[in-house]
Order: structure tokens, then C-alpha cells, then sequence
């Protein structure tokens, strides 16, 4: 899809939010409704490209909506729930660098920083550049807590060079949009560092009838954990690519002793295949071109595994996944769904889903 369709039907397809009203696009092209038994998701609400941290003795799930409406920010004391939404927006105004008419903010996440003026809590996310129509790039903000509302920046943290980001994402092309931010923690050579990943996309080429064929990638950039990330350190380098359908997108990267596990999501975004892939590496900037698909119980019976986001859990040394899944049909807006992640011989597989508490 062009992001100006991706627009309409990845992220719109869970809420469609601009300053003025909300819009159900009458372009959506999801599969089929069917009266499938699909699994009861884990909150009874929408919740797409959940954005997971767990602090304060609590599970906080950001969710793609709009940055000046409470629809995007949840917790609970339990992973399988009862999950409830917060009263606060995300943000706390609009970024300077983001436009006035489209208020949507698409996979935010975020993380807890511990720097020289204390605990803060920095949230990513995908939002609209100012003048553009669809054009997203990566902006961030901070909160003294990890529910909000964060203060924006006024400069993106990741975007195509002309727009003031710290990361102008060198080698990338103009018609590039940057979406999928996850922040994530690793130890390299005894030194705790920051890395923020993303996915960068736009069309290849039409073919002769009309298909649109898309060039996507995943980067990352180190960032400068003594700035509470408005700072990043060396240049954003490419990790993957796609030349063309399907694409891949929403980066997540996990450590597990001296090897590194990149989750990407696969597939359209509209259709139950939409799905969780998965390679690993021992060098953090050289990945496999190949990845390969998640395994999920028999039992999973849900519309989709994708828009995942792997987290430690509770107890210690045990590992949750929490991901986006059509509900009650195929053709409903996405819910969230939480399952428990085991590592047999290194490699990921999601043992178990868990039923709504």
C-alpha cells in the first residue's frame, strides 16, 4: 500500500482521529466478516499496535489513536487484565513540527529513562508532518510518569532530512514516510544502551495494472540516554529490506544473553495473515536477510498475530507477547491479545495465549 491508502487502512482501520471529526473511511477493504469463534481478546476495546511497558507495579499498553483524545493509553495490574483506559490525552498540545488538522498518532511506545534530573518516562510515536498530507515521521516527548500526558518535542527525533531531526535518516529518499518507533534496552560490552528502531517505506513502482510494489526497511539509531532521547548518537543505519509486497514493519528488538531477536510484523495489515516473523543475530547492526515466522499454539484462533511487542513478564526470566488481532469478525477493528513467550534452544515460539481475567 502507498502510505496515502496505508493511511486509511493500517492505522485508520483502528480509529481515524483529526482535529475536527472522526472518520470511518469508506475505502476500508478488510477480509471478509465471518462469524468465526475468534478468541475473547484480553480488553473488551480497541486496541491496535500495542506499545508495551510494565512500571509502577503496572502494565501500561499505548495504543495507535490520537495524541489529544484519551483513546490511547491503558493499564492493569495483570497482563491478561481487567484492563481499563487512562482519563489523560497522550500529549499534552501539538509538536511544532506536526500538523494541525490530522491529530492521529500511530504505535506509540515508550520507555523509562533514569538520567541526571531523575526518572523520566519518554514516549514515541508516528505522527503527520505539518503541510504534508500523509508524510509521518518518528517525534517523542516526556512525562514524569509512564501514563502521561507527555510534553512534546518540537522537533522529530527520526524523519527524512529537511525537518530538523536528530536522525535525518541518511540514505533514505524523499517520498519515504517513518513509522513503527520502539525504543529498546541492551548491554554491549558491559554498557546499557538505547536503540530506537522504525520502518521507513514508500512505492517502488506501479506495474501495467495499477498495483502499487513497495520498498520498505527497517533502521535503527543509538540514542543518547543522558539527553532523555532529543540526542542520538552516530548515524540511523539500515537492518532490513523488502524490495517490494509484502512489506515489513514494527520493529522489535529483545537480548537474551549475547544474542539479539529482531520481531518485525508481515503481511496485509487487513487480513488475518497479518503475522509475527523472527531472526536473531550476536551483532546488533548485521541481521539475516531471511526471517522466519512465529509459532503460535494450535489453539491460538485468532484474526491476525501481527503489531507485536515482546516483553519481559512476570515472574522474572519469564517473557510475554502482545499483539493485535481482528474481534468478534474479521472485519472489526483490532483488539488486544497476550500470550507467554518461551525460548526452546534460543528460538521464540509463543507457548501459550492467555483468557481475559
Amino acid at each position: 500500500m502507498s502510505f496515502t491508502v496505508r493511511s486509511i487502512l493500517r492505522r485508520t482501520a483502528t480509529v481515524a482521529v483529526t482535529a475536527v471529526a472522526v472518520v470511518a473511511p469508506s475505502t476500508l477493504t478488510a477480509a471478509p466478516a465471518a462469524a468465526a469463534d475468534y478468541r475473547t481478546p484480553v480488553a473488551s476495546y480497541k486496541i491496535g499496535d500495542p506499545g508495551v511497558l510494565h512500571a509502577g507495579g503496572k502494565w501500561v499498553v499505548l495504543a495507535t489513536g490520537s495524541w489529544s483524545t484519551t483513546n490511547t493509553i491503558s493499564t492493569a495490574t495483570e497482563a491478561a487484565g481487567p484492563w481499563s483506559r487512562v482519563g489523560n490525552a497522550l500529549l499534552t498540545r501539538r509538536p511544532g513540527w506536526a500538523s494541525s488538522g490530522d491529530h492521529s498518532v500511530w504505535a506509540p511506545s515508550e520507555v523509562r529513562v533514569d538520567g541526571s534530573s531523575g526518572t523520566r518516562y519518554v514516549v514515541f510515536y508516528a505522527a503527520v508532518l505539518a503541510g504534508q498530507a500523509s508524510k509521518r515521521c518518528i517525534g517523542t516527548g516526556v512525562s514524569s510518569s509512564p501514563t502521561g500526558p507527555f510534553v512534546p518535542r518540537d522537533k522529530p527525533i527520526s524523519c527524512i532530512a529537511g525537518y530538523g531531526a536528530a536522525d535525518p535518516e541518511p540514505g533514505t529518499v524523499a517520498a519515504d514516510s517513518t513509522i513503527d518507533p520502539t525504543a529498546s534496552y541492551v548491554t554491549i560490552d558491559g554498557q546499557r544502551r538505547l536503540y530506537l528502531l522504525y520502518k521507513t517505506q514508500h512505492v517502488a513502482y506501479v506495474d501495467s495494472n495499477g498495483q502499487k510494489h513497495y520498498y520498505s526497511t527497517i533502521r535503527m539509531v543509538r540514542v543518547n540516554i543522558a539527553s532523555y532521547a532529543t540526542e542520538v548518537l552516530g548515524d540511523s543505519h539500515q537492518l532490513t529490506k523488502r524490495t517490494d509486497n509484502p512489506i515489513e514493519e514494527n520493529p522489535v528488538l529483545v537480548q537474551r544473553g549475547a544474542t539479539f531477536t529482531l520481531f518485525t510484523s508481515v503481511g496485509g495489515y487487513t487480513t488475518c495473515n497479518y503475522h509475527t516473523e523472527w531472526r536473531q543475530s550476536t551483532h546488533i547492526w548485521s541481521w539475516p536477510a531471511t526471517s522466519h515466522r512465529l509459532s503460535f499454539p494450535a489453539n491460538t484462533n485468532t484474526c491476525a498475530t501481527g503489531d507485536a511487542q515482546v516483553a519481559p513478564g512476570l515472574p522474572d526470566n519469564s517473557w510475554r507477547i502482545f499483539f493485535s488481532g481482528r474481534y468478534p469478525y474479521a472485519s472489526s477493528s483490532f483488539k488486544m491479545y497476550v500470550g507467554t513467550v518461551t525460548w526452546s534452544n534460543g528460538t521464540p515460539e509463543v507457548y501459550s495465549i492467555l483468557d481475559p481475567a
